[in-house]
């Protein structure tokens, strides 16, 4: 697994750096139980239209983004199928399965070759999240699911416009700037960005910066 050398020089952040921006709402282990960790998201309560993320660990101290999401709604019910993927499928096994012509190796937006899958279910997508989160689960031990302050993060606390449609259109597009933003920001391992949304011209603005940045100081 390689990051695309158009994002090698993205000055990535630390979960440590970013953590006054966070939540943690969930923590579990790869050996858990996947009905155990149903049934602590069942007792969750989370407000929709958030931005929640997967961070995996191997000392609970150095922790690596994997997913960024933002859910409008049935956030508990994306968790729950995600850590489903991962708690109750085995890579190893499945990839093992797969006759050799018939494997390919998929990417991320950020790295090459993170997890191989079946060239028949390359396009279904819970068949990609199956191969994916099961993969997390070979690669990492502890995990925590954890939400995004986006206000904060943003730098919108304190902002004011009398402009309805400008507020409008900064609460239509911060769930998606601020999904794109933080998985730019630690070079989330497993998101795909939609290139022709805001994600996928979020990340267009942010290397663009970056190269003018690298232009001004070499």
């Amino acid at each position: 697994m390689m990051v695309y050398s158009r994002y090698s020089r993205v000055s990535k952040k630390t979960y440590d750096e970013l953590k006054d921006y966070f939540e943690i709402i969930l923590e579990f282990d790869s050996n858990d139980d996947y009905q155990c960790v149903l049934y602590k998201i069942k007792k969750l309560s989370i407000e929709q239209k958030r931005v929640w993320f997967l961070v995996g660990s191997n000392d609970q101290l150095n922790w690596e983004c994997l997913q960024v999401a933002q859910t409008k709604e049935n956030i508990l019910t994306e968790i729950s199928e995600d850590v489903n993927f991962m708690l109750s499928y085995d890579y190893s096994k499945m990839v093992s399965r797969i006759p050799a012509d018939r494997r390919i190796k998929k990417s991320s937006t950020f790295y090459e070759n993170i997890y191989e899958i079946d060239l028949d279910s390359a396009s279904n997508i819970d068949e990609r999240r199956k191969y994916s989160y099961s993969k997390m689960k070979e690669e990492y031990v502890h995990f925590r699911i954890v939400l995004l302050k986006v206000d904060e993060y943003l730098g919108l606390s304190n902002f004011e416009n009398e402009n309805e449609n400008v507020l409008n259109m900064i609460e239509i597009a911060k769930p998606l700037y601020a999904e794109a933003m933080l998985a730019y920001d630690m070079l989330a391992k497993y998101w795909n960005m939609y290139n022709s949304g805001v994600d996928g011209q979020a990340i267009m603005c942010f290397l663009e910066k970056q190269r003018n940045y690298i232009i001004e100081n070499p």
